[in-house]
């Protein structure tokens, strides 16, 4: 029985919290269709009272009409590369985890991330270069049913809302590693993009992938509301066991 471990801003910045439509958001709303790169780094406090290191890099889809989100993760950890594939979809609740040939189906109950949440605080304008890009920062408490409990600090440009950067602070509360994980991450987005070019590539299961749960698994990804894109970008350490 293999574990890996899954550091997934996807999923990460894919996509977590909600689902409110624009007209109604207090703040602004993410396009509804995009491509994007995510390079994310996590620290955790371990146990033994050492500090530990995850760093991931993934190209991630999001469509948000209708709700569906994926990503193509490489994650480093402890000296480990793992490379994967997460397919999440939100109308159905589940979630697919693909390493090689191989795939795990199990249920995803967080909605999906496409508004700065109304209970966010505006932290203010700020803006990159010589007054060349114009961003907001907003901050939030962010508990996704038991997953995560903590705060992150999101920031998009001014204009149009396009995710940029979030920091995670809190605790991971189903890590693989300890029962209630000390964790500080920090993602960046990069090469956004509008539309999704190809979503078969994206969205399309492989014909392996199981039709039913398994029964060892009754979630495969535990989605970062940043990392995955607050993961969107969401944000955890995730895990998928491969018998």
């Amino acid at each position: 029985m293999k574990v890996f471990l899954i550091c997934a801003f996807v999923i990460a910045v894919v996509g977590v919290v909600t689902s409110a439509p624009p007209s109604k958001a207090k703040f602004c709303c993410f396009p509804d269709k995009y491509e994007a790169s995510v390079g994310e780094v996590d620290g955790y406090a371990l146990p033994n009272g050492k500090g530990g290191v995850a760093n991931s890099y993934s190209n991630i889809a999001v469509d948000a009409k209708n709700e569906l989100a994926a990503t193509e993760l490489t994650q480093i950890y402890n000296g480990t590369t793992t490379k994967l594939k997460i397919i999440i979809n939100y109308k159905e609740k589940v979630s697919y985890v693909i390493v090689g040939e191989t795939c795990k189906k199990a249920v995803m109950n967080v909605p999906q991330f496409k508004c700065v949440p109304d209970n966010a605080q505006d932290g203010g304008t700020f803006y990159f270069g010589d007054k060349g890009l114009d961003m907001n920062v907003y901050t939030f408490p962010f508990n996704p049913t038991g997953i995560f409990d903590g705060n992150v600090s999101l920031t998009v440009t001014r204009a149009n809302c396009i995710p940029v950067s979030t920091i995670s602070i809190g605790r991971d509360l189903e890590s693989t590693l300890a029962p209630s994980l000390p964790v500080l991450k920090n993602s960046g987005v990069v090469n956004f993009t509008r539309g999704v070019k190809d979503p078969d590539h994206w969205f399309k299961l492989p014909s392996f992938c199981p039709k039913e749960i398994s029964e060892r698994s009754t979630r495969s990804v535990e989605v970062n509301p940043v990392s995955g894109f607050l993961p969107f970008t969401n944000l955890m350490m995730k895990y998928m066991v491969e018998e």
